[in-house]
């Protein structure tokens, strides 16, 4: 669960170019995607932010409509898109959007998302990315049965 991801990229604001877009990979998940594909839609599109989305898993909670847009986030805003998919916690945003970050204010990167598809329809963007594989080691039975999987895989 994310407590202070917004206020953790709202302290390196000042250390950014204005130009920087900012890759971000929360701690609690584990994957092995191909990356490039996100920094390139990223690049291409320059919404505010791109989130990293699966079209499978345990929470498919973000809405997407037909050009890639965000329109939803945890039924939030009652917009839904034309495919509900996953999160993964891994996004890349622009520098602009720390702007709407309260430095100090503990909030979810959610929050900040919310906000900006409710004031700026467009600019949260999501690419599905269905290859590789994605873990939330969020809880501490996921850590835990990972952990023995990769004992069993170890012992072999």
């Amino acid at each position: 669960m994310l407590l202070d991801t917004a206020g953790g990229l709202k302290n390196i604001e000042d250390l950014l170019s204005d130009d920087q877009a900012i890759l971000c990979y929360n701690g609690d998940v584990i994957a092995d995607f191909p990356l490039q594909r996100l920094i390139s839609f990223h690049e291409k599109k320059m919404p505010e932010a791109t989130l990293v989305l699966r079209s499978t898993g345990p929470l498919l909670n973000v809405d997407i409509n037909a050009r890639g847009e965000i329109c939803d986030i945890r039924q939030r805003l009652n917009t839904p898109g034309v495919q509900n998919c996953l999160f993964t916690g891994i996004y890349a945003i622009e520098k602009s959007i720390l702007q709407h970050i309260t430095a100090g204010k503990i909030e979810t990167i959610i929050s900040i998302f919310t906000e900006r598809i409710t004031c700026h329809p467009g600019s949260v963007m999501g690419i599905v990315i269905d290859e590789g594989n994605w873990r939330d080691i969020g809880s501490v039975a996921e850590y835990e049965r990972l952990k023995a999987q990769a004992d069993m895989l170890e012992a072999e």
